[in-house]
Parts: C-alpha cells; sequence; structure tokens
C-alpha cells in the first residue's frame, strides 16, 4: 500500500455497503466478519474510494499501484476484475466499479468515511502499536505469498554502471573469461571467410590473432590461469578439439588434438568448461546420424549406471542419439560420461563447476524447453532439477555457491535460488545480453551484449579510377547510417542516421563536422529519401507515404495519404517528383508538381521510371527487369522536354540490360553519360557502368563486405560514398549495481522429473 494512501485515510473506517476497512491497518470486514484481500486489491479499492467523485485514469492506476514499474493495460483490466471479484461485483451491471470507456474507471457506491481524533489515537496507543507490529508482520506473509512484496521499490536503488571491456566490428562469438582476466574469443573480421581465434588480456588496450588457416575455430575455453585453451577446429565436415598452450605473452607453445577415442569420434564434440582445479574437461557429444551401431563405451570410455560399469550399444535401427555430458581427465586421457538426462534432440549449452569445485551446475536445453541439474560432484547425485524459461542459454556461479544467473535469448539475467529452488530476475540491465560470461561481484556481471548490425557510410575513391594516394572522409559512427548524397558542389554530404534515441537527417560540412538538421521519432523508418537538384527538397517514404522535407524552411509534409502505400520517387525535376503505387494488381506511376499540388498518371505497368538524360530513360517492369529506353526525336531533330506517358507495352526485349533482385531510389547514379548501379556475383559486389551512348557495361569489383546498393559519386568523379553493412556490432560490458527482484519469476512450467 503506498504511502500517500496511509497518509489520506490516517486513522479512520470505511464503510460502504456490507463492507468496514479499517484503517491503517488495512483490516477488512463484510458483515462483520473478516476478509482477505490481496494488498495491490486493498491499493486499488483504497484508490478508487479516495476518488469516488472522479473518473480514476490507467495511469493513476499504475503510479499509485506499480510506483515507478510499467504495467500493461491487461494488467490493468486483470487487477480490476481481482477487485470485482472480492467485491461480488458484475461488469455488465456495476454496483461498485463502473468503466468509463477511453477513460478509467469509477467507484459508483456510496462510502461513508468515520475519522478517528488525536484524543482517541493518544488513548490507544500502545494497543494500537502493538497492533501495527502484528499487522505488518502478517501483511509481509501474505505479500510473500502472493510474490507481491515490494520492499525494492521503496529502497533507493543502486545506480547501475556500466564498462565497455571489448567493442569491435565483426562477429565475435563464444568469448570466454579466465580468472585472471584473460578473454578467448572468435571473430569473423570484414574480410575473413572464417571464424578465427583471439586472446585478449583486459588490462591491455590490444587484441592477439592466433590462427590464420582456413578452418573456422569457435567454441574456446580457458584455463583458470589462461595458460592453455581447448578450442573445437572446423574445416568442411571435419571437426577436432585442439588444446593449446601459451606462455604469459599469449605466443603458441603447442596445438595438439585431444584424443576422445573412436566412439568420441563418431560424435560433434564441444569442450563446455575446465573444473576448478583445470584437471578435467567438461565435454557434449551429439551423434550424428547413422544407421550403424555406435560403441557407447570402449577401453577409454566408462559409462557409470548405478554405480556399475557397462557396455552399451545403440540399436542399428536408430538414426541419432546423445552422447552425454563427459567429464575428460586430462592426465589420464580418460573419458566418463555422467548420468544425466539428455534427450535426443536436446543438447547441453553449459555446465560449469562451484567455485569450491563442490557441485556442478548444467543447462540442458530442449525445443521448447530448458533444465537446470544441480549434481554433487563427489556422489553424482542431483540435487536440484528445474525446468526454467524457453530459450535459455550461458550460466555463471554466484561465488558463495548459492545461486546460478544464466542469460535467454530474451536479453534478460534470471537466477536460480539453489536453497529456496525459485526463480528471480535480475531487473535494472540497461542492455539485452545474449550471453552471461561471468559474475565480477554481487551484484556484478560480465555479459556480451546482443549483436547489432550496422550500417555505416564510407568513402573511397572512385572505383573506375585508380588513384593510390587521396583523401577519403572515414565516418567514425556507431548509429545505422543511410542514403548519403554529395552537395552539387561536392563540399559535403546529405544522410540519415538512425541511433537509439532517433531517426535524424544530418549533413556532413567538409572542415565543420556533422549536424542534425530534422528529427523524427526513432520508431519511423524511412526507405526512399532522394534530393532535387537543386537541393531545396528531400522527397522520401514514410511508412508507406511519400514525404517532403524542405531544406531552407526545415518543414516536413506529407504529399500522399496512408490509404495506399507509395514507393520510390524519383525527381524529374525541381519541382515535379515521380513515386509508384500498386492499383488493382497492377503497378502505376505519378507525376506530381509539388508547387502547383497537381498530380497525373504517368505510367502503367511499370515500377520505375527514371530520366537518364534530355533523350533516354530508365525504366524497370513488374518483374523488375531494367531497360533503357530512348525517345524518338522530333521533326527538328530535337527530343523536346515533354515527358512521355509510359506503358510496359513501349519496352523492346534488345534494350534489356539487367534483372535487379531489389529496387530502391537510390540505388542508381548518372555521371558522364553513363548509368552506374551496384549488383552482386558470387559473393562479390560489384560496380557497373553502363556506357549510355553504346549500352556496353564495364564492372569494378567493391569486395566481399557487405554493401547497401546505395551509392554517391562525387561531383569530381574522384571519389565515392557506399553504405557498408558491417557483420555486427558487438560489445563485451561489466554491468555492476544490478538488483535482484523480490518477486519470482512465475513462467517456470514445473519441476523437472
Amino acid at each position: 500500500m503506498q504511502d500517500s494512501l496511509l497518509q489520506y485515510f490516517a486513522e479512520s473506517e470505511i464503510a460502504f455497503d456490507q463492507f468496514v476497512i479499517q484503517m491503517p491497518s488495512g483490516v477488512i470486514l463484510k458483515d462483520g466478519r473478516p476478509v482477505r484481500f490481496e494488498p495491490q486489491i486493498l491499493t486499488l479499492l483504497l484508490l478508487m474510494i479516495k476518488h469516488k467523485d472522479h473518473v480514476v485514469s490507467r495511469d493513476e492506476i499504475v503510479a499509485q499501484v506499480w510506483g515507478d514499474k510499467k504495467a500493461s493495460d491487461d494488467a490493468i483490466r486483470a487487477l480490476v476484475k481481482k477487485l470485482r471479484i472480492a467485491l461480488g461485483d458484475n461488469a455488465r451491471a456495476p454496483k461498485f466499479l463502473k468503466t468509463v470507456p477511453l477513460q478509467g474507471y469509477l467507484f459508483i457506491m456510496p462510502v461513508k468515511i468515520e475519522f478517528h481524533d488525536a484524543d482517541w489515537w493518544r488513548s490507544n496507543l500502545v494497543i494500537y502499536s502493538i497492533s501495527i507490529v502484528a499487522i505488518i508482520l502478517i501483511t509481509l506473509f501474505l505479500q510473500a505469498q502472493f510474490d507481491t512484496f515490494t520492499s525494492n521499490e521503496l529502497k533507493p536503488k543502486p545506480e547501475v554502471f556500466i564498462s565497455t571491456i571489448m567493442q569491435m566490428k565483426g562477429s565475435e562469438v563464444s568469448p570466454y573469461l579466465s580468472k585472471n582476466d584473460r578473454l578467448l574469443f572468435s571473430h569473423r573480421g570484414l574480410n575473413d571467410n572464417s571464424l578465427q581465434l583471439y586472446v585478449k588480456d583486459l588490462n591491455s588496450v590490444v587484441s592477439k590473432r592466433i590462427t590464420w588457416d582456413s578452418a573456422d575455430y569457435v567454441d574456446g575455453i580457458f584455463s583458470s590461469d589462461a595458460s592453455q585453451a581447448i578450442v573445437k577446429r572446423k574445416l568442411g565436415d571435419q571437426e577436432s578439439l585442439l588444446i593449446f598452450s601459451f606462455d604469459v605473452d599469449f605466443n603458441v607453445l603447442s596445438a595438439q588434438p585431444i584424443k576422445l577415442g573412436e566412439a568420441a569420434l563418431l560424435q560433434d564434440i564441444s569442450a563446455v568448461s575446465y573444473s576448478q582445479d583445470d584437471k578435467y574437461l567438461y565435454i557434449f557429444g551429439e551423434a550424428r546420424t547413422t544407421s550403424e551401431p555406435i560403441a557407447m563405451v570402449e577401453a577409454a570410455l566408462t559409462h557409470k549406471v548405478e554405480g556399475d560399469k557397462k557396455t552399451e550399444e545403440i540399436p542399428a535401427e536408430s538414426t541419432a542419439v546423445n552422447f552425454g555430458l563427459v567429464r575428460y581427465n586430462l592426465e589420464l586421457k580418460q573419458s566418463t560420461v555422467l548420468a544425466l538426462p539428455v534427450p535426443t534432440g536436446s543438447r547441453v549449452v553449459d555446465a560449469k563447476e562451484s567455485a569450491d569445485g563442490d557441485f556442478l551446475a548444467v543447462l540442458i536445453r530442449g525445443k521448447k524447453h530448458a533444465d537446470i541439474y544441480v549434481q554433487e560432484l563427489s556422489s553424482e547425485e542431483t540435487k536440484l532439477a528445474k525446468r526454467v524459461p524457453l530459450l535459455s542459454t550461458h550460466l555463471v556461479w554466484a561465488g558463495d555457491g548459492g545461486s546460478i544467473t544464466f542469460s535467454t535469448e530474451a536479453g534478460e539475467l534470471l537466477n536460480l535460488n539453489i536453497s529456496e529452488r525459485r526463480l528471480y530476475r535480475w531487473i535494472d540491465l540497461p542492455v539485452k545480453a545474449s550471453e552471461v560470461v561471468s559474475q565480477c561481484g554481487e551484484y556484478c556481471f560480465v555479459i556480451k551484449e546482443r549483436e547489432a548490425d550496422l550500417t555505416n557510410i564510407v568513402e573511397r575513391p572512385f572505383a573506375f579510377n585508380k588513384q593510390v594516394y587521396i583523401g577519403a572522409t572515414q565516418f567514425l559512427a556507431t548509429s545505422n547510417d543511410r542514403f548519403p548524397t554529395y552537395f552539387n558542389d561536392g563540399k559535403g554530404i546529405y544522410f540519415l542516421s538512425l541511433s537509439n534515441d532517433a531517426l535524424a537527417i544530418k549533413r556532413y560540412i567538409n572542415g565543420k563536422g556533422v549536424d542534425v538538421i530534422y528529427t523524427l521519432p526513432k520508431t519511423s523508418d524511412i526507405n526512399s529519401f532522394v534530393l532535387s537538384p537543386n537541393e531545396n527538397y528531400f522527397a522520401g517514404e514514410l511508412e508507406g507515404r511519400i514525404f517532403l522535407y524542405s531544406v531552407n524552411m526545415g518543414t516536413l509534409s506529407f504529399l500522399t495519404s496512408g490509404e495506399k502505400t507509395n514507393r520510390n520517387p524519383v525527381w524529374i525535376s525541381d519541382d515535379v517528383l515521380f513515386y509508384q503505387q500498386n492499383e488493382n494488381n497492377s503497378s502505376v506511376i505519378y507525376a506530381h508538381d509539388v508547387v502547383s499540388n497537381q498530380v497525373k498518371v504517368q505510367a502503367e505497368g511499370l515500377h520505375f521510371i527514371k530520366p537518364l538524360n534530355n533523350k533516354q530513360w530508365l525504366l524497370v517492369d513488374e518483374k523488375l527487369h531494367a531497360y533503357l529506353y530512348e525517345k524518338l526525336p522530333l521533326e527538328s531533330g530535337e527530343y523536346g522536354s515533354e515527358v512521355p506517358v509510359f506503358s510496359a507495352g513501349m519496352l523492346d526485349k534488345s534494350t534489356k540490360f539487367a534483372e535487379l533482385d531489389s529496387l530502391n531510389s537510390s540505388d542508381f547514379d548518372v555521371v558522364d553519360n553513363a548509368l552506374f548501379f551496384i549488383s552482386m556475383n558470387n559473393g562479390l559486389y560489384l560496380l557497373n557502368r553502363m556506357a549510355l551512348d553504346t549500352g556496353a557495361i564495364e564492372t569494378r569489383d567493391l569486395g566481399m563486405q557487405s554493401v547497401l546498393r546505395q551509392f554517391d559519386i562525387h561531383p569530381g568523379m574522384q571519389k565515392m560514398v557506399l553504405v557498408e553493412s558491417s557483420l555486427a556490432q558487438s560489445n563485451l560490458l561489466r554491468v555492476d549495481g544490478l538488483t535482484l527482484s523480490t518477486r519470482q519469476v512465475k513462467q517456470v512450467v514445473t519441476e523437472t522429473p
């Protein structure tokens, strides 16, 4: 119950219908007999009574009942329903609580409130104090039963501190942190075809690359002091586990394969973790599909079942089987399969020993759920088996061994209290975590932030020139930047930038830097962005509508309604804009005069039209086939300025020059009597130049780095701007100051058998 309600009602009796509420104890009587209301229901009832003369909005309910937390409309409706049930009310014929559509709720039952005076309070001080203590204890018990204890809301919350351990442009996977702050990870660089192995001392600003061949190196784990690492090497269909040995400077002393026996070699093997004393490895094996019997145990492999050693064979009719979780002795080179249920189709995604080495926590993930098992290593007895929310990933132990924190693919951190056998959530996590790497304190974790693809603008030499030395601006941005367009004088660019805060139209001026010229809500998404020839306007597609942004006025307006989707605006002149719309299963292109606001049909059966010069046009049909169309000259031999009315019947197969896999207004540029566009062939991105006088096409390699079709060529034709899509942008973060929720997570399905 919130303090404001306690202060308002103070020492009073609230009577309505058959009910009496005694305040501040919150004791409720119905027909003279005590009844029990959940704390949130009582808070809502008192709120409705306090404001019985006006409609209570949903925002008021959230502020009073949930405090600084958010609550959905469904949660509010559920709470109101509970209150109605407690009062015996009917929503269709309300006696107590009336729903006011689009406004909130109104308490309609007459209420009598009798406030006690100060003398009454003083005369009953001792008895009342004892009563309050008893009521507080009872309330705490009831709140614990209903999982509504909210002491965290009443305490000052610690400030959350975030520090970046590592930030790299590319693909980072399998980060593993040793006890002495050495990091092992796999990384695919911008020009790499495979994942390579890297190591990093967190006290250093640099990383060191270990492998240089064409294989993938993944799922690496460190020993406690980072002197050894176990890594999976994948080359085609061949997989093996390698053990690397390092000196103090991370120079490789040796790299040897681990021998697990013939049975294990039939499996897909992954190293999961070292034991606390570094004498053992935990390894998970998943069988490949086969119709032959698989000898699960051989001379070097024992399978413990109820304490006995025996050999098992999988019948020939079985096509796949899990090898299980293996404890591998590094010195004796012997393997033991642990007695844990890993059904076919499930896999061990993590397994770690507690700090004292007494217990092993194993996270087994299936298609529809995940299970955490805590096993005592000395007896191999399972102490806890808990089913947890679906799509759970990595886990870490708390320093005292009392709980386990694991990450989920929803980006949350959940905490399993072992003695209580209950699941809680770490709240106030300011980012989404794809992995929890380690626990660095009671409220501190090292996490891998969920990867996010970024698109960045890059300036490079024009692909058809061969300059060795040229100054090209490099934009070091952590936002998604798109649609770069050079100024007509080449002294800057306009572009769109999407960050965590907003979508903005920006410009970069040589020597002056970047500034924002217009901001839209971050929920917006602009799919086209083209500058008029006189640089007075930008036109684009925003959520299916064509907008016009005035550079001089700094205003944005819409040319089309949202009734039909309009795409791909193209400037024909300073004031006339083309855009495409689908009508009756056919494509129509409209010409829109932005000054007079007059609109007319300019083409039917075509998807895109762009003028190339005074006589040639680029036409794209509904199948995304590109054609070069040339107007017929007038009797005078001139071509005139009138824009033709186009149709699909005007297309000539002999003028087809490309089949496009996508289409956007910014996909083409016309410079020096040539049409430029980007295509992809065998993994390479190519810049194509089509000579408009001869139709001949030349190409230049832009490399394997993924680029969008959006580009622009500098007026001087020495440079160009492209939009590169990074493979990923992922951060390894240290997050300190998190708060553990006191409310049990309710998504738990059941205890596992």
